[in-house]
């Protein structure tokens, strides 16, 4: 995927943040980085529910691309900076890539076990949580269940063909990792996924561990053609380890979270945004207001 062609940009002349290349990025952040696009200009250009990229395949991106071996430098000097980025080939991540790129592999290690799997009957899988909910909307019911399957089964339903469309059942298939501090067998979560990639090891700060105290486990995720995850934030901070396949994400910084149209904290859905983003009708006009970036992942 290329940049869009932006001639207010690269003029220099829009919201005061001066043009740079995002495979040629300076030493450390510009002014404003990362630069951002109105948010109905970014959903027009690619609606959400479009599985195909758009024919020109220029999407919004102004996040800074950095590759492992030349310029890493650069991607520790961003991720000092608290602004994101993409990290590309770290050679110690390489070969886990590989290996949960063959046949069977991941089928091997999870087996016949049962893990948590988000099912709709969309292509929405909007979060949701009653836990400490002590009064729910009256209009409101779950809008996705959790089931349970093992891998091969989600495997099998995300490997359809032709993929579902907006209104056919989607799957997300879920497990996670805790390490195992005190090294007693009872304990941790999937240990095996720290041997896979042991960069995420909170017991010793990296690249990837800025604060180890504030670790929170490994979460993996896996996805099928379509599946939207509502636009959302994190009280934490999240590296993103692309193993296979294709994922967009689509970004904004947090001055922008009014226009995002987020649920409250005391809703089941709470700081996910209400709006539909790829239903234009649902647009009010404090999310129009919005501006993001986005990027297409890649392994």
């Amino acid at each position: 995927y290329l940049p869009i062609e932006d001639p207010q940009w690269n003029s220099n002349t829009e919201h005061g943040i001066p043009f740079y290349d995002i495979f040629n990025c300076p030493d450390h952040p510009p002014a404003g980085y990362p630069y951002h696009w109105n948010t109905v200009d970014v959903l027009t250009n690619w609606n959400p529910n479009d599985l195909s990229p758009p024919s020109h395949n220029r999407i919004h991106q102004g996040i800074c691309r950095f590759n492992y071996d030349t310029e890493f430098h650069k991607a520790l000097n961003y991720r000092n900076a608290e602004v994101p980025f993409i990290l590309r080939d770290d050679p110690l991540l390489l070969p886990a890539v590989l290996r949960w790129n063959q046949d069977d592999y991941l089928s091997t290690i999870l087996g016949d076990e049962l893990h948590k799997t988000e099912y709709s009957t969309s292509n929405h899988l909007m979060f949701y949580r009653t836990k400490h909910i002590t009064n729910l909307p009256d209009d409101w019911s779950p809008p996705m269940e959790n089931i349970e399957m093992t891998f091969d089964e989600w495997m099998e339903k995300a490997s359809v063909q032709p993929p579902p469309s907006k209104d056919d059942e989607h799957y997300y298939f879920r497990f996670n990792g805790m390490y195992n501090y005190s090294g007693k067998p009872s304990k941790g979560q999937n240990t095996w996924l720290y041997a896979e990639l042991p960069h995420f090891n909170p017991t010793k700060e990296s690249f990837y561990m800025v604060d180890p105290f504030q670790e929170r486990g490994i979460n993996c995720r896996f996805g099928m053609p379509g599946n939207i995850a509502e636009t959302h934030f994190d009280g934490s901070r999240n590296f993103i380890l692309l193993m296979g396949g294709e994922r967009r994400y689509v970004l904004a910084h947090p001055k922008f979270c009014l226009n995002m149209e987020l649920y409250p904290q005391s809703h089941p859905s709470g700081r996910h945004s209400r709006i539909d983003w790829g239903d234009p009708t649902e647009y009010t006009d404090l999310f129009k207001e919005g501006m993001v970036n986005e990027v297409i992942l890649q392994a």
